[in-house]
């Protein structure tokens, strides 16, 4: 069982998979500059879907009821974890699920900031949309 509900949770690094420093730039000639960037990224730390916030949900009922029986049958309840007593989904009663939380739109924030660093030539314009294209999925 999860020692703390923050085990439920996970936030992903930028460059999660490369852990063991491998990477190694290539090596561009100083006489030539990027004029165009095509950047292929995954989504930042969204919340759960709604799936799985149903799921966890039942959980959460699952628990309450185990706890409960226990309770009732008089069992030892000394190894039971004190955040477990009343805990409940921190995302029950939302209806919709997969929207970028605070902690995504930080970690996207910042991979702009990086990318607009190592290639100050490709973003020395103002933003607008018929220069920069975007485009997502849903």
């Amino acid at each position: 069982m999860f020692s703390n509900i923050s085990q439920l949770c996970q936030e992903y690094g930028a460059v999660k998979d490369i852990a063991d420093n491998t990477f190694v730039p290539s090596n561009v000639p100083d006489v030539c500059s990027p004029i165009h960037l095509n950047l292929v990224a995954r989504h930042g730390t969204r919340s759960p879907t709604k799936k799985r916030m149903r799921e966890v949900d039942k959980l959460a009922t699952h628990l309450e009821l185990l706890l409960r029986d226990a309770k009732e049958q008089n069992l030892s309840l000394k190894k039971v974890p004190a955040w477990l007593w009343g805990w409940q989904s921190p995302w029950k009663g939302k209806v919709t699920g997969g929207e970028l939380t605070n902690v995504g739109e930080v970690e996207l924030y910042h991979l702009a900031i990086r990318i607009r660093e190592r290639f100050p030539d490709v973003f020395n314009e103002e933003y607008h949309p018929d220069i920069y294209i975007y485009i997502y999925t849903r």
